[in-house]
């Protein structure tokens, strides 16, 4: 296309032919010709992390083909799209949006330009935009100094982009999940500490510290949970921790053993018989507890009952409160033993009292009060038909279901599988085809499954027979023993014989008829000694009649139990984790 205009010039005409490079835009496409493309707009930065910002922007349209980015460290953008570090139009594309990964520091400033599709492409000025990562999260956050009312807080500051902290908290073990609805705003706090108010007395709480940018974006957060104090007319407490790490169980409503000595309590801050003793969970509930000895001068022995212990967990704790002269006795031993046990003898004394209060036990022959494996257990001489400890037959004791039966013994000579004379170690027996007992057996006993020298726990009633031994067959004397069998009533195969908290059943016996086997039946108990067996033990020498059935024990026992469930095995072991000491870390004392 051409365009002729014709001028006068003097008395001449003159026809001039032009031919523009570009008529209009559309012209222009068609030879190549592209008018420079419109600036982005809206351009914004997200901060994703402490190592990535996301870039977001609007096409200026029009023109526009691609777009290329720039970005440096600092509050200052990039002088053009060639500086800096650059993202290539080939990668960027026509996307509007880009997440620029691996930085460092605290403060990045973008710059992103428009390009059109010229054969030499037009670059825009571009667009810019200052943004700070996230600020990392604080390090070693401390709940600590608690009084009856507040918590200081200590934490260490993650550096980076931060320009200050936020703190939410709320009562329990669970901080709240985010920093959005503090408690504590920014601007109330300096440094790296803050202390909490206006709390609970006796109260856990959890807190989470969030540290925050100039942007005002918000780290996920650091947590740390504590409680305060119960009473102020307390003064020292200790933090006692379970090592429930090795026990793959959530285990609830259990007694452990709290063993104290003069390392582990200040007893001149205690009242003569612990009366101003107090446990507490970390979430504030007091805990049930009983006193088995109180001894000043050496070591004192408390059970107490702990609502839950996590699986595989080394972190969970309860406190331990004293030094309080105005305090009474707060003792709940029934509520100790609340969880299924339908007796607990701690063998004190020689009329062993029952902790739930029922089925108190009566001494016979010359068994004698000594020093047992917690306080005083009771000692038996192995005299015939004479000492052992009975306990009259009670509806409580007729269980109908699953059952555990449980105590701890020390034998005064080994006992091996030469040993020529058995002995029981709990027994239930109401003839010989309805009966309960736990005995290591001698070479005199008659049945040939079990070796000479094993435990075994045998259970007969109605048609049904669970006969279970171990693999130990020596037992050394002056060597403390905790052993444990369980009768599941319905499935007498999985019963099972814990020694020291491990399963040791080697072998059974089991024949299983119309009805359950269980201890439901009339019977007295006996420990240390009873009729047993009288279809397999074989009559002792210058004895007849039912009596020479019997077999005693000759050694010491302590802590018999008696439970209407069939204990897990995680359940035994943290029992004898307990019982050993080797379950609680006893924290330092603190005072408010």
């Amino acid at each position: 296309m051409k365009f002729v205009r014709q001028k006068l010039i003097g008395l001449s005409l003159i026809a001039i032919t032009v031919f523009p490079a570009c008529l209009n835009q559309q012209e222009g496409a068609q030879t190549g010709l592209i008018e420079p493309p419109p600036e982005v707009s809206g351009l914004s930065g997200t901060a994703d992390s402490t190592t990535q910002i996301t870039l977001n922007w609007t096409s200026g349209g029009e023109t526009t083909d691609k777009f290329r980015a720039s970005y440096q460290s600092g509050s200052s953008a990039p002088a053009d799209c060639a500086s800096g570090t650059t993202i290539s139009e080939g990668t960027l594309g026509a996307s509007t949006s880009v997440a620029v990964g691996s930085l460092s520091g605290s403060v990045w400033s973008f710059r992103v330009c428009s390009i059109n599709a010229n054969p030499t492409p037009d670059v825009s000025d571009g667009s810019t935009v200052t943004t700070y990562l996230l600020p990392p999260n604080v390090t070693s956050l401390t709940a600590g100094s608690p009084s009856v009312t507040q918590i200081s807080l200590s934490w260490t500051s993650g550096g980076g982009s931060t320009s200050g902290y936020r703190i939410a908290y709320q009562s329990g073990s669970s901080a709240p999940a985010d920093c959005s609805a503090p408690q504590v705003s920014e601007g109330s706090i300096t440094g790296t500490s803050h202390t909490i108010g206006s709390l609970t007395a006796g109260n856990q709480y959890s807190f989470r510290v969030c540290a925050i940018n100039p942007n005002g974006d918000i780290a996920s957060g650091t947590t740390v949970s504590g409680s305060v104090y119960l009473d102020a007319n307390w003064t020292a407490r200790r933090k006692l921790t379970f090592d429930n790490s090795t026990v793959s169980e959530n285990l609830t409503n259990v007694p452990v053993l709290v063993t104290l000595n003069s390392g582990r309590i200040d007893y001149a801050n205690v009242q003569n018989a612990g009366e101003d003793l107090r446990f507490v969970d970390a979430d504030g509930t007091q805990l049930d507890y009983q006193i088995e000895e109180w001894n000043e001068s050496g070591t004192s022995y408390v059970w107490v009952e702990v609502p839950q212990i996590d699986s595989s967990s080394s972190s969970d704790y309860i406190w331990m409160y004293y030094g309080n002269s105005g305090a009474v006795d707060a003792q709940n031993q029934a509520g100790v033993w609340g969880n299924n046990y339908q007796g607990v003898w701690h063998m004190e004394d020689t009329t062993p009292n029952d902790s739930l209060g029922t089925n108190n036990g009566t001494g016979n022959g010359s068994i004698s009060s000594t020093t047992g494996k917690f306080s005083n257990g009771l000692s038996f001489s192995g005299a015939l038909l004479t000492d052992y400890v009975s306990v009259a037959d009670d509806s409580s004791l007729n269980i109908s279901s699953n059952a555990t039966v449980e105590l701890w013994f020390r034998l005064g000579t080994t006992f091996n599988s030469s040993s020529t004379t058995s002995r029981n170690l709990i027994s239930k027996y109401s003839d010989n085809g309805t009966l309960m007992f736990m005995a290591l057996t001698g070479t005199d006993y008659g049945r040939g499954e079990s070796p000479d020298g094993a435990l075994v726990f045998k259970v007969e009633n109605s048609n049904n027979r669970i006969f279970k031994w171990t693999s130990q067959t020596t037992w050394s004397a002056g060597t403390w023993y905790y052993v444990a069998a369980t009768l599941n009533a319905s499935a007498n195969q999985s019963s099972v014989i814990y020694v020291n908290g491990a399963d040791t059943t080697a072998g059974s016996d089991v024949l299983e008829g119309s009805d359950g086997n269980d201890l439901n039946f009339s019977a007295n108990w006996g420990f240390g000694g009873q009729a047993v067996d009288s279809g397999n033990f074989s009559d002792l020498s210058g004895v007849s009649g039912p009596t020479a059935s019997q077999r005693f024990f000759d050694g010491l026992m302590d802590e018999v139990r008696v439970s209407q469930v069939a204990r897990s095995s995680n359940w035994i072991k943290a029992q004898n984790l307990s019982m050993t000491d080797a379950y609680i870390t006893y924290g330092s004392e603190e005072t408010p």
